[in-house]
C-alpha cells in the first residue's frame, strides 16, 4: 500500500511556489523516511491536467489520502474550498469508521477573531484542538534557508507516526 497526503491550502499560498517547494521536499523525505517509493504528497496544481474534472479528482483524492496536512491561515479559514476538502476528508474518515489523521501546519497566525462566521469558528477551534506544526516563520524562505531541512525532515517525521499510528 502507498501512502497518499493530501496538502489543503488557498491557491493564493503558491503564488511564488512556495507551497510547491515544500511538497516536492516533503514527499521525497517522506519515501525515505518511510521507504515507501509510490508514495504521494497530493497539491492540485502538480497533479491535476488539463481537461481533469477537478472536482471529481479533489474528491476521490480525500476519499483515499491517509493523511490530510492543511496549511492553516485567515485565508485557508476563508476559503469555502479548503473548507469542503476538510469536510470531505473528515465524511469519508467517519464513513470508513477509521481516525485519519488532520495535520495543521500553521502557515501564517490564524487566531478565533479571524473566524468571520460560526461555521468558521467551529471548525478553527477543531483544528486548533490538534497540535499544530509551526511554519510561519519558514513560508516565505527556500531550501537555501538555514533550517528548512530540517524542519522538513521534522514535519516528515510528525507525519510518518501518525501514518503508522492508524
Amino acid at each position: 500500500m502507498s501512502y497518499h497526503i493530501f496538502i489543503s491550502y488557498p491557491r493564493i499560498a503558491d503564488e511564488r511556489g512556495h507551497v510547491s517547494d515544500v511538497r516536492g521536499h516533503l514527499e521525497r523525505e517522506l519515501k525515505t523516511k518511510t521507504g515507501d517509493e509510490n508514495l504521494v504528497v497530493f497539491q492540485d496544481r502538480s497533479h491535476l491536467e488539463g481537461g481533469d474534472r477537478w472536482s471529481e479528482k479533489l474528491e476521490n483524492e480525500l476519499q483515499i489520502a491517509h493523511a490530510f496536512l492543511l496549511l492553516l491561515s485567515p485565508l485557508w479559514l476563508a476559503s469555502k474550498w479548503c473548507r469542503k476538502e476538510l469536510q470531505v476528508y473528515a465524511s469519508a474518515s467517519r464513513a470508513k469508521e477509521t481516525e485519519r489523521p488532520i495535520i495543521p501546519l500553521l502557515w501564517d497566525e490564524t487566531e478565533p477573531t479571524d473566524a468571520r462566521t460560526e461555521e468558521q469558528a467551529e471548525i478553527l477551534a477543531m483544528i486548533k484542538a490538534r497540535q499544530v506544526v509551526r511554519w510561519d516563520v519558514l513560508r516565505h524562505q527556500n531550501s537555501s534557508y538555514a533550517g528548512y531541512y530540517t524542519a522538513i525532515s521534522e514535519l516528515a517525521r510528525v507525519i510518518k507516526r501518525k501514518l503508522q499510528a492508524k
